[in-house]
């Protein structure tokens, strides 16, 4: 191939690929190309193997974008024969100067003036002045360096001082038809940016991503995921467009558009662009106007002839130096007293010459004076209105309703004011069609000039905050959202000093609520960060409280319909703040229902921080070697670093087209590696996110991937058997470790780089001297598929897992020295060691996280928050924390120390409970060890001792059911059909082996605890009367899964998968009736006491009535959403 196809050409293929593949079938025009070489038989039969035509027009087409210009024209060509219609599209991308190359008879093209002022509008360039003078040389040099931009991405910027034109100037040249049509078909947009910080800079990139985007997808959290989006947007959205950056300050700030797309800049300092890559076209304003512009300027201000003009023109000239934001203020004052020439020319040269030090930083000493000027010639309340704009950032457009909010005025009043000021040239107006209210902002130098005027920019914050406190009654929660208040009320608050204030609104979870609402949790925990060192000691665990609580539910909040922020709120620590707002919110609204989760207290919640910045499974997550950040990766094809405290993003990675399944830092944390199941491995810059290497030479997904500790190695491993060693500077491949006989799992280097160990589905675990390119070690103690391996810190031993265990054995030799077992016997997905060697951390499939001591393999903790497989785990450098990324797309980190202190044993979801005349509460439930566990409910504690000898002992089998009676005798049934009674105390009082012949699935007391009723997989109930031989109740012709006594138990209500529903006399076990309405299994019943359901504040009463708390709570729960069947007497009622 002699070139690669033209951006145009691909841009265009792009453009109109969805409607090439639902028109052309690929057997009408591959011949064509074959016959003109386009593509080769190789790639055709490639292309015919697909299964359907657009699957095949699909491949045509992405073959085609690898090809060159020539394969464009014949492919267009080939279209013109059998679709003209879709010729005819691609030939008006089609550039003028190519009209040849494409044999395409020339022709002229028509530019609507109309059209392209329609497509400035709708990408928000600003309209011409009022006031407007033409600058043919400049504009000229700067449309030729626009047209530089046509074939291909680049830059243009226009810099020079403040005030010189540079806004007007770009605006007016993307008002030429023909560069718009030829250069940027795809659309002209304007975004203004100012001198703003990280945070503000975020909401400006986030908000243009939102105004572009057509497929609506959810606001970006981090500058990074902003700037991948954009690219995006605008490359396959809008290509060939350009976006207009106005008024750049930072390099920082244009890097952030480094993206491959055309840009142009307008700033006061070339060296902004200093960072970017690309072409950049510089075009330098030093001039101003000329005499003969600035007269213009002047008589057109002032309906005057230019030959009319007084002498104190030129005066005014010489002072102003052709800036045309003074001349422009000077001639707004003479239009309106046009008799004042010599007194504005004088009071110019006056105060020039009278002023021996100047405060403004710019390099014409009249600008601050011409603004002053104007300033000082309005009225008093205007002026004193117009001073107010002292304390917004030069960067915000301020909303109408927060300037009523401010001077206490209407919003019609509020629009006539800021009318005379635009008039005037002290502010620029711009109407916000969504939201129907006008934005108003001034001029960055006009706003240096207010500041230095104002007397107390304190109490003018203290003012906005005190107007704001009055319009909603101190209930800042209540305010509407005018797109401004929840992004700056609190940094009003600060500059006000007002740090009680401050700390009230950010503590108050009303106001948690609104501002994450509109600005998401990000915007709040950045205050929380930033505004610490304003807080008193006393409210510092408050501050920590709703940090963390913030922190944690991160990942509920990023979906606005999916969480109810009190329900949260009410399962922090019942000593917090958090917690006693949650619970006044609670009791505040009756017709809710909320759950108090009582025994809190006792359970250390190990968790720091989740994080959901994938949008789908995470598949890795590694600390960086000093541990302040993460790297993690994810089924959605990204690479994510992000802040291990805040959370906070830091860079998005989006080059994989495939799955990525690991990643990690460099150990001098310069660079990250991924591979990815488009068999590729990717080198980053950790700096700033920028490609290095793309390795390429595996035949089939990579699984991982791993570096040497010297920095130079990187190994990565492949489900095509092989393991690969590559050289990082060169990113050239030097060794090929051929040895297992299935897909390779991971591999991992030894600390001192001469050995890796690598592990397969093969069921074997291979030590490699890296040197000899041969193993010298072959374990094969695993008797299943190996899922990971690493070595010790110190390189002696090797930890490998498959199934449900993890072996340790001696890396040089095979020796297995011991074990490390799952608690619940699920697959171990991942294992590693702690920096220490002291610990092994594993990530199960059961959706957990367990610790074991290396040597001893005693369980010390186990972490349970995830919802999905857990794929990963990672400790940080000192080994405090530990890091978890799962299937349920989230990323957990931990406190491996507070997991320590936690029951290792967890329960299952069959459990019973009691309460006493006091509201004691006893709580019985089966742990996954099959022994029941016997709790006190407020605190949580275990009845018996945590050791061994004092549990009851394990059953062989699953506990499938557990009552307690109202005497504090605990039933239950297994799996195999047992039936028990133990005491409290967990002796055994009444044993059953042949209870039932089958699983027992339910049973229950009588209110006097005298009668247990057990229902079971065999088809009976049992109603077992002081434990003699039980009334067996028959008529079920299947599973029967629940039995419930009602009627001052007098009756048992039964369900089954038979479909029916069973009512049975308690003493005898004769049947009384049957329902037979169901098509289907009914796998749940339960007996409606009242014929309505209770409010919150009345579970006590009928608690102690008799009703089972957790029942009541599981059927409010669920009433609204749940049609429960009801059985009273003899007939059938469906609520």
């Amino acid at each position: 191939m002699d070139s690669a196809m033209p951006e145009w050409a691909r841009s265009s293929l792009l453009v109109n690929r969805v409607q090439i593949i639902d028109t052309i079938k690929v057997d009408y025009v591959i011949n064509n190309l074959r016959q003109d070489g386009a593509i080769d038989l190789e790639e055709a039969e490639i292309i015919e193997h697909e299964v359907t035509g657009r699957k095949k027009a699909a491949k045509l087409l992405d073959t085609l974008g690898k090809k060159n210009q020539a394969a464009y024209f014949s492919f267009y060509n080939a279209l013109k024969e059998n679709y003209p219609d879709l010729a005819e599209v691609l030939e008006d991308d089609i550039p003028t100067d190519e009209m040849d190359a494409a044999q395409i008879p020339s022709r002229s093209r028509s530019y609507s003036i109309s059209s392209v002022q329609t497509m400035l509008v709708d990408g928000g360039v600003p309209p011409q002045p009022n006031v407007y003078i033409n600058r043919p040389e400049e504009l000229a040099e700067l449309r030729d360096k626009l047209w530089e931009l046509q074939h291909g991405p680049g830059w243009v910027v226009v810099h020079g001082m403040g005030g010189c034109g540079k806004s007007i100037l770009a605006a007016e040249a993307v008002r030429d038809p023909e560069l718009v049509a030829e250069c940027f078909p795809g659309g002209v947009f304007w975004a203004h940016i100012g001198s703003i910080d990280k945070p503000f800079f975020l909401m400006k990139i986030v908000n243009l991503c939102s105004r572009l985007d057509k497929e609506r997808r959810p606001k970006p959290q981090n500058i990074e995921e902003a700037r991948d989006r954009l690219r995006t947007i605008l490359l396959h959205q809008y290509p060939r467009s350009l976006l207009i950056l106005d008024d750049v300050w930072k390099p920082e700030v244009a890097k952030a558009f480094d993206n491959q797309t055309r840009v142009m800049v307008t700033t006061r300092d070339s060296s902004v662009m200093d960072l970017v890559s690309g072409t950049v076209h510089k075009v330098h304003l030093t001039k101003g106007l000329n005499e003969d512009e600035s007269m213009e300027m002047l008589a057109t201000w002032t309906n005057t002839d230019v030959s009319s003009l007084p002498d104190e023109a030129t005066d005014i000239f010489n002072e102003c130096k052709g800036l045309p934001l003074c001349i422009s203020m000077v001639g707004a004052l003479l239009r309106e007293h046009p008799t004042r020439w010599q007194s504005y020319a004088e009071k110019l040269k006056n105060r020039q010459t009278r002023r021996l030090r100047k405060r403004s930083s710019y390099e014409y000493d009249t600008l601050d004076e011409a603004i002053s000027i104007s300033i000082d010639s309005l009225s008093d309340d205007m002026r004193q209105l117009y001073e107010d704009f002292a304390l917004f950032d030069e960067s915000s457009k301020v909303p109408a309703p927060v300037l009523s909010i401010l001077w206490a005025e209407d919003i019609e009043d509020v629009e006539d004011i800021m009318s005379e000021l635009v008039n005037k040239s002290l502010a620029i107006q711009v109407y916000d069609k969504k939201h129907k209210f006008y934005k108003y902002s001034v001029h960055n130098l006009q706003l240096d000039v207010l500041k230095e005027r104002s007397q107390d920019l304190k109490e003018l914050h203290r003012k906005l905050v005190t107007q704001y406190k009055e319009s909603c009654g101190g209930a800042y929660h209540k305010l509407k959202n005018d797109h401004y208040t929840h992004w700056y009320l609190a940094k009003h608050m600060v500059q006000a000093e007002m740090y009680k204030e401050l700390w009230d609104l950010l503590l108050d979870l009303n106001w948690v609520e609104s501002k994450i609402h509109i600005t998401g949790p990000a915007d709040l925990l950045s205050e929380y960060i930033h505004y610490g060192d304003y807080l008193t000691e006393e409210r510092k665990p408050d501050k920590e409280a709703f940090q963390s609580f913030v922190s944690i539910n991160t990942h509920y909040f990023k979906d606005k319909d999916m969480y109810d922020l009190t329900q949260l709120a009410l399962c922090q620590l019942s000593n917090s703040e958090v917690y006693r707002q949650a619970k006044q919110r609670a009791l505040d609204s009756p017709d809710k229902f909320y759950v108090d989760w009582r025994n809190k207290e006792s359970f250390t919640y190990a968790c720091l921080l989740t994080s959901k910045g994938h949008e789908s499974a995470v598949k890795c997550a590694q600390f960086s070697p000093h541990g302040s950040k993460v790297v993690s990766c994810s089924s959605d094809k990204t690479v994510k670093v992000w802040d291990s405290h805040s959370g906070q993003e830091y860079l998005s990675m989006t080059s994989h087209a495939d799955f990525v399944n690991w990643c990690c830092f460099s150990p001098d944390t310069t660079m990250i590696a991924s591979c990815s199941d488009d068999k590729t491995v990717c080198i980053w810059s950790a700096h700033d996110g920028s490609l290095i290497h793309t390795l390429k030479s595996h035949e089939e997904d990579v699984t991982m991937c791993s570096w040497s500790h010297d920095n130079k190695r990187l190994a990565s491993c492949s489900v095509d058997w092989s393991v690969k060693i590559w050289d990082v500077i060169t990113g050239k491949e030097i060794a090929d470790l051929m040895g297992h006989d299935k897909p390779v799992k991971a591999c991992s280097f030894s600390p001192d780089g001469i050995y890796l160990v690598s592990c397969s589905q093969d069921c074997t675990a291979k030590v490699w001297n890296i040197a000899k390119e041969d193993w010298v070690t072959d374990y094969k103690g695993h008797n299943g598929q190996i899922t990971s391996c690493c070595f010790s810190p110190d390189g002696n031993n090797v930890a490998s897992s498959s199934e449900n265990i993890i072996q340790i054995w001696i890396a040089h030799t095979g020796q297995y020295l011991h074990s490390c077992e799952s608690k619940t016997a699920s697959l171990v997905l991942h294992c590693t060691y702690s920096p220490n060697g002291d610990l092994i951390a594993a990530g199960l499939s059961d959706f957990s996280i367990q610790i074991w001591n290396a040597t001893s393999c005693d369980t010390l903790a186990v972490f349970k928050g995830h919802s999905g497989w857990v794929y990963v785990v990672d400790f940080d450098c000192d080994g405090k924390r530990l890091l978890s990324g799962s299937d349920d797309g989230t990323t957990m980190i931990w406190d491996v120390e507070s997991g320590q202190n936690q029951e290792l044993v967890g329960l299952k979801r069959d459990f019973a409970a009691t309460y006493s005349e006091n509201d004691d509460i006893v709580v019985v439930a089966p742990d996954l060890a099959n022994r029941i566990r016997i709790i006190c409910g407020h605190s949580g504690d275990s009845k018996f001792n945590r050791s061994k000898s004092q549990m009851t002992p394990s059953e062989e089998c699953r506990i499938r059911c557990c009552t307690i009676s109202s005497t504090n005798e605990i039933a239950y049934g297994t799996d195999k059909g047992h039936v028990k009674v133990i005491s409290l105390e967990g002796v055994i009082l009444h044993n059953f082996p042949q209870g039932h012949t089958c699983s027992v699935r339910w049973c229950c007391y009588t209110q006097d605890g005298k009668v247990l009723v057990t229902c079971s997989d065999d088809k009976t109930i049992k109603i077992w009367k002081e434990y003699g031989e039980p009334v067996v109740c028959t008529g079920h012709t299947d599973s029967v899964r629940r039995c419930k006594l009602f009627n001052n138990d007098t009756k048992i209500l039964s369900s089954s998968h038979d479909g029916t529903i069973k009512v049975w006399d308690a003493r005898s076990g004769k049947l009384h009736f049957s329902c037979d309405g169901h098509k289907e299994w009914v796998c749940h019943v339960t007996c409606h006491l009242m014929g309505h359901y209770w409010s919150l504040h009345r579970l006590t009463e009928l608690q102690r009535s008799g009703v089972q708390r957790m029942e009541l709570a599981s059927t409010l729960f669920m009433a609204t959403k749940t049609v429960l069947e009801v059985v009273d007497s003899q007939q059938t009622v469906s609520y």
